[in-house]
């Protein structure tokens, strides 16, 4: 399917029409600060293995040996996932 380029939020987002609606894809950097963290973090989470303290970040998508992207739906279920109870310490 074509890739088609879209702005959200101020940032660049490559986006495919899916049978879902639009697929819409981040780089790095760009999800990085849609996330509120530095790119070098979520680069280091990437490399975490799953028991590893802190985890493993959200889910990610390699087109080539050097683009990683994320979609915006993985970034807000990997938020949702964090998200502490009002009566659970953080």
């Amino acid at each position: 399917m074509p890739i088609a380029d879209s702005t959200h939020a101020g940032s660049k987002a490559r986006h495919r029409a899916s049978s879902d609606g639009p697929r819409r894809l981040l780089q790095t950097g760009e999800a990085a600060h849609y996330l509120g963290v530095s790119a070098s973090l979520l680069r280091k989470m990437r490399l975490r293995a799953p028991g590893d303290p802190g985890g493993q970040g959200p889910k990610f998508i390699r087109l080539s040996a050097q683009l990683v992207v994320y979609e915006f739906s993985a970034l807000d279920a990997w938020v949702d996932e964090r998200a502490s109870d009002s009566g659970r310490a953080a």
